[in-house]
């Protein structure tokens, strides 16, 4: 059984790709900040094993001891709320501590190191997103992953290191932020609630969380055919692009609300407002990776996981 050492494991994204890691028959050593608030939301698994401990001290861990660690993925990253992301103290403090969690990657001698990076880096630009495009990151959020980012491939070329950086998208799913678009539109359309939308004439794309844990692992367990000339930069989405009202339509035909949609009943900033384009053809040629969940079959699920919970 390979070992791997996940942060940022309670989180929406951390938590998914906990229980995909052991299914595929990893054992996970999940970093848990001592004080954090959402230690119960860690899945229960045999496989999983909780670690209590800082992110800059994760080498020094107990349970790590005389124990091969072949991959380490950093998916902790502070300040991701409204209130916090454009909090440049909150942001810079994150890239300091996730070098330090790289040289704990390091001193633990993992074979890859995988990191979540976002589509924020690229900056406030009208798509498309490839890997190889010019990043002007409008926010400290963007900006500290970036810089975190381009710091981690220098530590990890000289330490022999493969470095996967991961750029992800829009992800959704039935245990989301309560304020993020797809999770609160859903369960106001189920109530049957007035909403308020943008205009939504901009295009988007939004991939299912099992999707999402898919790629990430797809690429994980192929990382041999990343060749050392191409680009360790890997975008983490689908190729469903659409305008944005077009997903909120398909949402209302799938709850099948009476909710009343009133679009343009509010400004966006220009970066929200922006089309956002990932351009996956790397991932699709590199990998032959395929989406397995329609956006329609996510909603549903979605909506099946929020009526079991009440």
């Amino acid at each position: 059984m390979k070992n791997v050492v996940l942060t940022g494991a309670t989180g929406f994204l951390g938590r998914h790709l906990a229980e995909d890691l052991c299914a595929e028959g990893f054992r996970v050593y999940a970093v848990i900040r001592p004080d954090s608030k959402n230690a119960a939301l860690l899945p229960k698994n045999e496989r999983i094993v909780p670690m209590m401990i800082p992110l800059t001290k994760i080498s020094s861990a107990e349970a790590l001891r005389n124990i091969p660690i072949d991959g380490f993925f950093h998916f902790a990253w502070p300040g991701v709320n409204r209130e916090q992301i454009g909090d440049d103290t909150i942001h810079l403090r994150a890239a300091s501590d996730s070098v330090e969690v790289l040289q704990s990657a390091v001193e633990l001698g993992c074979r890859k190191f995988v990191f979540a990076g976002s589509r924020s880096e690229y900056g406030i630009r009208n798509g498309p997103f490839s890997e190889d495009a010019v990043c002007a990151p409008g926010s400290p959020y963007g900006a500290a992953k970036l810089a975190f980012a381009n710091r981690a491939r220098e530590i990890c070329e000289s330490n022999d290191i493969q470095f996967i950086h991961a750029r992800i998208f829009s992800v959704y799913g039935s245990d989301d932020h309560p304020w993020s678009l797809i999770y609160s539109s859903v369960r106001g359309m189920l109530k049957n609630e007035p909403l308020d939308f943008s205009a939504g004439m901009h295009y988007w794309n939004f991939m299912y969380i099992s999707d999402m844990t898919d790629l990430i692992l797809t690429i994980y367990n192929n990382a041999d055919r990343i060749r050392k000339a191409d680009n360790c930069i890997f975008n983490i989405a689908t190729d469903d692009i659409r305008r944005l009202r077009g997903f909120i339509e398909e949402m209302y035909a799938v709850t099948g609300s009476s909710s009343i949609l009133n679009f343009g009943g509010f400004q966006q900033s220009a970066e929200s407002a922006m089309s956002v384009i990932p351009d996956t053809a790397k991932v699709k040629g590199m990998f032959d990776w395929k989406p397995r969940t329609a956006f329609s079959d996510g909603i549903r699920k979605m909506i099946a996981a929020m009526k079991e919970a009440k």
